[in-house]
């Protein structure tokens, strides 16, 4: 169809030209200037030339209109419907409501071009015509047309030009033309096809909501790029989107996640792919460069802001223990550094917390020998009222300590400050009383918040590791930073929810009782007494309440001596158990426990039960006298007999990695030759 067109218009040029007298062809003056002249005939013919069949084709918009040069395109594309006749824009647009196909037909410029030049060399009756002249017209048309229209460098080669001129002035009827060069250079479509997602383009709606509006803005390039880097999709060139998918020439995350790809391959150019490659190019170089660089915003996302500090890109563009040290040549500050209890030098931050994990102040750090235990510390923090301490701590505050902090406690009392401390064994004394160990539950519970705190300075690598002494000055400013940051962005420790409320009035209530199955036990000597136990059978323990985590953590008034009960059992079925019923009593069982500290020492257990609950426990080793929780011996066995037994899925413990460790205390017994059949000698 192409062809056809342009052969005609290439006709009714040569035609014209035949017309043209010789003296307005052959004007005097060099063969340039015959060249300029014809050039300006053929541009007056194919402007008087009119054919409706090129509106769909466009060739008068891209070939022959004044904007050929600026089109920058090397095809076209015309409209054909399903029995191949051309189509407008318009007459498509109607089929297509229709719900007809239109098909969509690419042409090459080069391939009409040349098949139109190829025409001019012939006459009216289609043979060849030989006559100089005319070539000398179709040399011209080349030239003057091309040369117009910006298009001759790709078809018209200057030794080309020369022979064409030479020929003319020689007047040579036997002319070949030179032959043509073998380009090295290896020719590329002008676009390809790629297999990376792409989205629609439209000028009329948004490509990401979809929203028509006449408030739409043409996407940025970055946009575009910053799309392909992050989700791998191709935004084309001209998209148009809402002003609110954009901040600062990049798309917002909330439409990033929202871009949706709608065809699976994408066509691009020489010029997109390049310059995809240059920001791609860029990009890296500036990555590799700032690999970790917080002040530029965009190198880092919120993950590795997370990652690197513990808190979000917005929380730190917002803020813009014991501490280890090395060991140090200088003989006294070693000694005064030198922590017996920890066994290596370190300095000691003091740190005063609130129940929710608030960090009240950070005082220190101070030296870690003798002279500068905990109890050492509080005494010196109250008689040199360091940051008037006395100030802020009124009558009847409770201070909630460890056992380090034992011979401070009447410094606290005579200042008016309640101190609550875990109990600890008197000299003689194998376990607490109920009471005690009542109460030591009710100060861990809350004391935990205090080790909580402490793990969070922990969490900054920085001071979990050992530090050089050259860094003493500044760790103290260093730990005041990083509770400042616990204090602003994290979420408290303890937030006082109604669960938190009911689960102290719960354990309030039961430290006020009796452990009755300790009396019992005491009573009717049911240590002692190894007769009256049995062995279960099969079924025995069928009746023992199911218990699922909720009700486990309930009795047990916490998580910690949940998360031993699978080590304490991967041991008991490995032997080192045993579980007994009373003969009389079958919901009383007795269990005894192998001690995971002292291989010598093994703790006994009684847990009295009925089908619905669990009633009562006693436990002989340090705490197991308290009601107020359980301990983990006891924890352990409700653990695996009222849920562990019952779901299969459950793992024990870890892997023995000491069966890949030989035992030197593992040695085989000799055997005397002498003693062996076969050393007998008969006589």
């Amino acid at each position: 169809m192409a062809t056809s067109i342009l052969s005609r218009l290439c006709n009714k040029v040569r035609l014209q030209l035949t017309y043209t007298p010789v003296s307005c062809l052959y004007s005097k003056g060099s063969a340039l200037s015959r060249n300029a002249s014809c050039s300006r005939l053929i541009r007056e013919a194919l402007s008087d030339f009119e054919d409706t069949e090129f509106q769909p084709l466009r060739i008068r918009e891209y070939a022959l209109g004044r904007n050929f040069s600026r089109a920058n395109v090397d095809t076209i594309q015309y409209l054909e419907d399903k029995s191949g006749k051309v189509l407008d824009i318009m007459e498509a647009k109607e089929i297509m409501k229709k719900g007809e196909g239109v098909v969509t037909k690419r042409v090459s410029f080069k391939s009409m071009f040349e098949d139109g030049f190829r025409s001019l060399e012939l006459n009216i009756e289609g043979k060849k015509c030989s006559d100089p002249s005319l070539q000398f017209v179709t040399d011209a048309f080349i030239l003057g047309f091309l040369e117009e229209k910006g298009m001759h460098k790709y078809y018209v080669q200057e030794t080309r030009q020369s022979s064409v001129v030479q020929h003319i002035l020689s007047d040579d009827e036997e002319y070949a033309p030179p032959a043509k060069r073998r380009s090295t250079v290896l020719s590329s479509p002008p676009s390809v096809s790629l297999s990376i997602p792409s989205t629609s383009k439209s000028h009329s709606y948004c490509f990401i909501c979809k929203k028509p509006g006449p408030k739409l803005i043409v996407v940025p390039s970055q946009a575009r790029f910053s799309a392909f880097l992050k989700k791998e999709v191709i935004i084309p060139a001209g998209c148009r989107c809402c002003p609110g998918h954009l901040t600062e020439d990049n798309f917002t995350e909330d439409a990033i996640s929202k871009i949706n790809c709608t065809n699976d391959n994408v066509i691009l150019n020489r010029s997109s792919i390049m310059d995809l490659l240059k920001k791609l190019r860029y990009t890296a170089l500036q990555n590799e460069q700032s690999r970790i660089d917080f002040d530029t915003d965009k190198v880092l996302s919120d993950s590795d802001f997370i990652n690197l500090t513990g808190i979000n890109k917005d929380n730190f563009n917002d803020l813009h223990s014991y501490i280890k040290n090395t060991k140090s040549g200088h003989f006294h500050f070693q000694r005064r550094s030198y922590s017996l209890h920890k066994g290596r030098p370190l300095v000691k931050p003091m740190v005063v917390v609130t129940t929710t994990g608030y960090f009240v102040t950070v005082l220190g750090p101070y030296l870690a020998d003798c002279k500068n235990n905990d109890a050492a510390i509080l005494k010196h923090m109250f008689n040199t009222n360091v940051e008037d301490i006395k100030e802020w701590v009124q009558d009847d505050d409770i201070f909630v300590v460890d056992r380090g902090f034992r011979d401070s406690l009447e410094l606290l009392d005579d200042l008016g400050i309640k101190a609550q401390m875990p109990s600890f064994l008197t000299k003689g004394q194998k376990q607490m009383t109920t009471d005690e160990a009542n109460a030591s539950r009710l100060v861990t519970k809350v004391r935990w918040v205090v080790e909580s705190a402490n793990a969070r300075i922990k969490r900054w690598k920085y001071l979990s590791h050992v530090l050089p002494n050259k860094q003493v000055p500044y760790i103290g400013d260093y730990v005041c930073i990083v509770c400042g940051i616990s204090n602003k962005y994290l979420p408290p420790l303890s937030p006082g929810c109604d669960n938190e409320e009911a689960l102290a009035a719960k354990m309030l209530y039961l430290s006020k009782r009796v452990n009755t199955l300790k009396q019992r036990v005491e009573e009717e000597n049911l240590e002692r007494r190894k007769t009256i136990w049995k062995e279960p059978d099969n079924h025995t323990l069928d009746d023992f309440p199911l218990l699922d985590e909720e009700d486990l953590r309930n009795i047990t008034c916490g998580v910690y001596q949940l998360k031993l009960s699978t080590s304490y059992i991967q041991e008991h079925l490995e032997g080192n158990c045993q579980i007994l019923i009373h003969k009389e009593d079958e919901h009383l069982i007795r269990v005894k426990l192998q001690s995971r500290h002292v291989s010598s020492k093994t703790y006994i257990l009684w847990i009295e039960y009925t089908s619905a609950e669990i009633t009562a426990w006693y436990c002989k080793c340090r705490a197991g006298a308290r009601v107020v929780g359980v301990c983990a011996h006891i924890a352990s066995i409700l653990w695996y007999l009222g849920y562990a037994r019952h779901n299969q899925d459950i793992s024990y413990g870890v892997q023995n990695w000491g069966a890949y460790l030989e035992d030197a205390a593992s040695i085989p017994q000799a055997v005397d030759e002498s003693d062996s059949e076969e050393s007998v000698v008969e006589e």
